[in-house]
């Protein structure tokens, strides 16, 4: 079991930028993928423990920020447009789950952490918003996966990604950030130290509304979840995702389930 502690009076915009030798071939520069992330700035980390051993990745249709100490990712970021969400719809699902090597060794989480765990590799970014194979397969680097509960993450999690795919559909592009929330001060962990989040959310950021709304989820076998604030979920979490958007939209949680 690890600790982690929270704080709200450390703040950090920390980032290691991968040299080139260590890129793997669907990797991209930190710059090409500031175009996922809302105004073009990535998440600022408040939580201090957070800050050590953290990475930032560029997959080619979504940005992470991943944890050395949890060995996940703390948050996954795209910009999911209608063509996308069109584009995925016809892209027949392949598994290609493999360990991230553009990550330093002790920092991955591995395949054998999660045999016999118990725990889904569930994905931050989902498979089902990829829409062509490099995409596909970025999505199944364990730099993109949390070990989530199977009911939570083949019941209302899936459903909530799909609910996001079709409000996108109908509502226009968003930005979305997905990630896992580690709660508490001890945490449980599977394999060789792979945290497991204890709650699961997702940002969704329409800029033609000006609105918006997280959902969130206790990773358990409950299938509840709830609709809150972004600024609610900062404040959780102690990472200030879309540090460009202004408070009055961040306290105002837009009901997702209405679009």
């Amino acid at each position: 079991m690890i600790s982690l502690l929270k704080t709200s009076t450390f703040k950090v915009s920390y980032k290691t930028l991968l040299s080139a030798a260590l890129l793997s071939a669907s990797l991209g520069t930190y710059a090409s993928c500031l175009e996922d992330y809302y105004g073009g700035q990535e998440p600022v980390l408040v939580n201090q423990k957070l800050a050590t051993r953290f990475t930032d990745l560029c997959f080619s249709a979504f940005g992470i920020g991943y944890s050395g100490v949890t060995k996940t990712p703390l948050w996954s970021a795209e910009y999911l447009t209608q063509a996308h969400v069109q584009q995925a719809a016809s892209l027949v699902r392949v598994d290609s789950f493999h360990e991230e090597t553009a990550l330093p060794v002790a920092d991955r989480s591995t395949l054998a952490d999660y045999k016999g765990s118990g725990y889904d590799r569930g994905h931050n970014t989902p498979n089902g918003d990829m829409y062509d194979t490099t995409a596909q397969h970025d999505s199944f680097s364990l730099a993109n996966i949390v070990p989530q509960v199977p009911k939570n993450n083949q019941g209302i999690w899936a459903t909530l990604e799909k609910r996001t795919r079709d409000s996108v559909t109908r509502n226009g592009n968003a930005y979305v950030i997905t990630g896992g929330a580690y709660i508490g001060s001890t945490l449980q962990t599977i394999g060789n130290g792979v945290t497991i989040p204890t709650h699961m959310y997702k940002v969704v950021y329409f800029p033609n509304k000006d609105a918006a709304g997280v959902y969130w989820s206790t990773n358990d076998t409950s299938g509840t979840y709830s609709i809150i604030s972004l600024a609610d979920l900062e404040s959780k979490i102690g990472i200030n995702l879309m540090p460009t958007l202004s408070n009055t939209v961040k306290q105002t949680a837009l009901n997702l389930d209405g679009l």
